[in-house]
């Protein structure tokens, strides 16, 4: 599972634009041969979930990464029109996140000017929308960001909110 979250995380080649924080990169794609117009409803494929954090390392006390990612997805599906229903749905919505607390990066010392090897954990999210009746991927957002630790919840929701919502902003209807 490690090497899935060091791939995914590696894999990100991101554009950030001035409105994102600088620690986050947000990107989406859509297949070209698809129009997302003619899709209405939607269902959630199984259950998508963010990698388990035993031991209280990322995700603060109180805070359900799980729920605040599928909610934030939710809501910005339902505001560009789109409908959930279980039964025969155009689309199929899953997403998939990850952790790396141990990620290393060089950085340059501010008061020395050399280069040093810093422990900057790392999180991704992403959120993957098919075809129900093809199984083909239509859509695909995707976010990295450091992880801000110790932060509250709150803290924490807003910027769960922030990368969906960034996201979905680049999802053309």
């Amino acid at each position: 599972m490690k090497k899935l979250i060091l791939v995914l995380l590696s894999s990100f080649t991101l554009l950030a634009c001035s409105a994102v924080p600088k620690d986050m990169n947000i990107a989406a794609e859509t297949d070209p041969k698809v129009n997302l117009s003619g899709y209405k409803t939607f269902a959630w494929l199984g259950d998508a979930t963010i990698i388990y954090d035993e031991i209280g390392r990322w995700e603060s006390p109180g805070f359900d990464a799980d729920s605040e990612a599928k909610f934030n997805i939710d809501q910005e599906l339902r505001a560009k029109g789109f409908t959930e229903k279980s039964d025969s749905p155009d689309m199929l919505i899953t997403f998939i996140a990850g952790v790396d607390m141990d990620n290393i990066e060089l950085i340059i010392n501010e008061e020395t000017q050399l280069e040093t090897l810093e422990n900057i954990p790392k999180g991704a999210l992403v959120v993957a929308i098919f075809d129900a009746s093809t199984g083909q991927s239509i859509w695909i957002g995707m976010a990295e960001a450091d992880l801000q630790q110790d932060v509250g919840s709150q803290v924490a929701k807003e910027r769960l909110h922030f990368a969906v919502n960034e996201m979905f902003k680049k999802m053309k209807i």
